[in-house]
């Protein structure tokens, strides 16, 4: 049976390197990321701060909470932290970086049809 760990796993069988994950909250699965597939470049993006419409994210007190926790568990890994939405990071690494310089995307950002589709549709 396939969960994150074995997915990060499989990542790393893959000779996966540089990826991104959509959704970070508190950095549990990047840390996993990381730990899975050494040498691993992660690009984390998340806003880090209440979105209307999405119930899964809590008050901005625990969005703070929630970011100082993965900056903690992330200092000592090869990460850049995006604290902005799922679009505005498309936007910003669209100017930065050459198209299909991430081996993979993990998106677990909000879960509403709307910006699962719209992420898929942006993220591919």
């Amino acid at each position: 049976m396939y969960d994150r760990n074995a997915l990060a796993k499989h990542f790393n069988k893959l000779g996966f390197k540089v990826g991104a994950e959509i959704g970070v909250a508190t950095g549990r699965f990047s840390e996993i990321l990381c730990q899975s597939i050494p040498g691993l470049k992660l690009t984390c993006v998340d806003p880090w701060h209440k979105i209307e419409g999405n119930d899964r994210g809590g008050n901005e007190e625990k969005q703070e909470r929630n970011f100082d926790l993965a900056l903690e568990k992330l200092r000592k890994y090869n990460v850049s932290i995006l604290r902005m939405t799922s679009m505005e990071a498309i936007g910003y690494l669209k100017t930065s970086m050459p198209d299909g310089f991430l081996d993979f995307v993990f998106l677990d950002a909000n879960h509403n049809y709307s910006y699962v589709k719209q992420d898929i549709e942006e993220w591919s």
